[in-house]
């Protein structure tokens, strides 16, 4: 971001405006006299008016050969203000762009480049030489120095005639192509950061001694040394003399003669020398526990291979609710009162009581807001009294006995998100039940009620029951997932319900998202119909036979209903060839639906649709 200037820049307003306005411009033709300016970039201007009246504006966009700006009013303690046409404006020097300069000027006030042409950088033969620039800093002030390749030829030396020190608040940038040249007898202590790359910055008779890190080897050329005072290890130091090469310090650590001598040294670990790990700075974890693995609290720990196997193999698919995305709807829209009916497949919703319902209705929508984008939506909600509206599913005993292992896992967590527009807050409860016989919901027993989970009106809110105890009687029954909605006086409102999801753990995880065909197949083992017309060719005794295959098993022998095509007629087929229906029985078999019905024998084709419900 800079602040732009040009020179004299100065015009007239060629139009009225208000303290509101964040556009002017100038006169024709004088709009190049201010800088072309875009984001971030601007440049200050006053306004004047002919009463001396001041406002200082900012100008953030001018595109070239424009005499309109766009601006932002009352800068630097000025007041936004009307101007009529005719007042100047002008670009001018202000307070804040001073500062904006002497901050500038303060950053680079701490860098400085060292002469390469000093003969003796250890000793102050001029003002830039290293030594005169480390001295004019003293002990405290932090600063950078930068030592730049400035000969033509390959390298640029600096050389070290005299012993220096340089301070741990000074920083040296070396260039590429510079030698630092202590001679013969002649000490470099460097005891700041030095910033340079994989390549040789040191040469000469003398020693360099650097006590920061990072360090590179290749900075002293081909010799492979450790240059350090001692190496610390926590609170423990073990002395190696400096210019140690590389093999030599390995030696005197890995060595069997060495080893017991260094192990000495060094003695047992304090807790305070072991840092703890984390993805970015290497030290000591601990492995997780198969509780924090199942919880998902595991990320400051080690999680080994079998816990993270066991976390997964009790989940398979590990949202248990089939079609908690809300996107399959085979039956389509359907009507909600005091009836147990299926809308949404495997879904089933109703009013708690008959008193003052006028029937509503249940479909899917969609919305952006949910991780599925799909939703259950009760809409044309009326009654005339407060009353409660369930919404339902069973799980067949199958399913359920998965369950079981929730015993061993951080028991189980059920979720879902709510919007609804009564006008004011509703409570929402989480009930579990289970069947008191196998896959037979005429009698249930409650497991788990929630406690009122209070949801505020027109907006989507996120449910969660974590860690539930469910107990574990004649869960291998099969389970029951309900959700109660207490309800004021109301009519024509509306309830979404989406992302639902009831799982293994002590923790709500991310929304399971399947594939829409998987979906619809899973809901597909309870309730399937027809994907359009069935046109059937086989002829006994003058009588119509039909077997239709479905698309997938079903969870038991459905009841089969079908409807003559065109006409739609329930409990018939269509006779194509009289162009009339004719009565048809239905048989519901696992895998196959079975039609008969009279014909006359020399129609040999009949049509139909059907619908078969295995639902618990």
């Amino acid at each position: 971001m800079s602040i732009l200037w040009t020179n004299n820049a100065a015009s007239v307003l060629t139009g009225d405006i208000t303290a509101g306005t964040l556009s002017i411009s100038v006169t024709a033709g004088q709009g190049d006299r201010f800088p072309a300016v875009a984001s971030p970039h601007y440049f200050m201007a006053t306004l004047l008016d002919a009463s001396g009246n001041r406002e200082i504006v900012k100008v953030t966009a001018r595109t070239s050969g424009s005499n309109t700006m766009t601006i932002e009013r009352a800068q630097e303690g000025t007041s936004a203000r009307a101007f009529a046409t005719g007042d100047i404006v002008e670009l001018r020097i202000t307070k804040n762009a001073m500062d904006h300069l002497s901050k500038a000027a303060d950053i680079n006030a701490q860098h400085y480049v060292c002469d390469a042409s000093a003969a003796d950088q250890g000793a102050a033969v001029n003002s830039a030489s290293l030594k005169s620039i480390v001295d004019s800093l003293g002990a405290t002030e932090e600063a950078t120095i930068d030592l730049p390749h400035t000969g033509t030829g390959d390298t640029t030396t600096y050389t070290v005639g005299t012993n220096l020190t340089i301070p741990a608040t000074v920083t040296l940038r070396v260039h590429k192509g510079v030698r630092i040249s202590p001679s013969g007898g002649v000490t470099l202590t460097v005891n700041g950061i030095v910033q340079a790359g994989a390549f040789q910055i040191f040469a000469g008779a003398g020693t360099v001694t650097v006590s920061t890190y990072p360090q590179d080897q290749s900075w002293w050329g081909s010799a492979q040394r450790l240059d350090v005072t001692g190496l610390s290890i926590g609170t423990k130091t073990l002395a190696i003399a400096d210019n140690t090469t590389v093999s030599a310090f390995a030696a005197t650590v890995l060595d069997d003669t060495t080893a017991a001598a260094a192990r000495a040294t060094l003695g047992a670990l304090a807790a305070s020398d072991l840092t703890a790990a984390s993805e970015s700075v290497a030290g000591l974890a601990e492995l997780a526990t198969q509780a924090e693995v199942d919880a998902g609290t595991d990320d400051a720990r080690i999680v080994t291979p079998k816990k993270l196997a066991d976390y997964a193999e009790h989940r398979g698919m590990k949202n248990l609710l089939i079609n908690g995305c809300m996107r399959v709807c085979q039956r389509g829209s359907q009507p909600l009162d005091v009836q147990t009916r299926y809308g949404l497949d495997r879904w089933y919703v109703f009013w708690g009581a008959s008193a003052g319902v006028t029937p509503g209705t249940q479909k899917p929508t969609s919305t952006t807001y949910l991780e599925t984008t799909s939703c259950m939506e009760l809409a044309g909600l009326t009654c005339t009294g407060t009353n409660s509206i369930h919404v339902n599913q069973r799980i067949e005993s199958a399913n359920a006995k998965t369950f079981l292992n929730g015993v061993n896992h951080g028991k189980w967590s059920g979720q879902f998100k709510f919007w609804h527009n009564f006008g004011s807050s509703v409570n929402v409860y989480l009930s579990v039940y289970s069947a008191n016989a196998a896959d037979n919901f005429s009698a249930i027993t409650v497991r788990y009620v929630s406690s009122a989970q209070s949801v505020p009106t027109s907006t989507w809110t996120s449910l969660k029951f974590e860690g539930i105890d469910i107990q574990t009687t004649d869960m291998y029954n099969g389970l029951q997932f309900s959700i109660k909605i207490e309800t004021p006086v109301c009519s024509g409102n509306t309830i979404r319900i989406g992302d639902a999801q009831f799982e293994i753990g002590p923790k709500c995880t991310t929304i399971e998202r399947r594939p829409y065909g998987l979906e619809l197949a899973l809901c597909q083992r309870y309730y399937e119909v027809s994907g359009g017309r069935t046109l059937q060719s086989a002829i006994i005794s003058s009588d119509y036979v039909n077997f239709a295959s479905y698309r997938v098993t079903k969870r038991a022998a459905p009841t089969v209903s079908i409807t003559a095509y065109s006409s739609g007629t329930a409990g018939c087929v269509r006779d194509i060839t009289a162009n009339g229906d004719i009565a048809a029985t239905c048989a519901g078999h696992l895998d196959h639906l079975e039609i008969t019905g009279a014909m006359q024998p020399a129609h040999m084709y009949g049509i139909q649709t059907w619908a078969a419900s295995a639902e618990l």
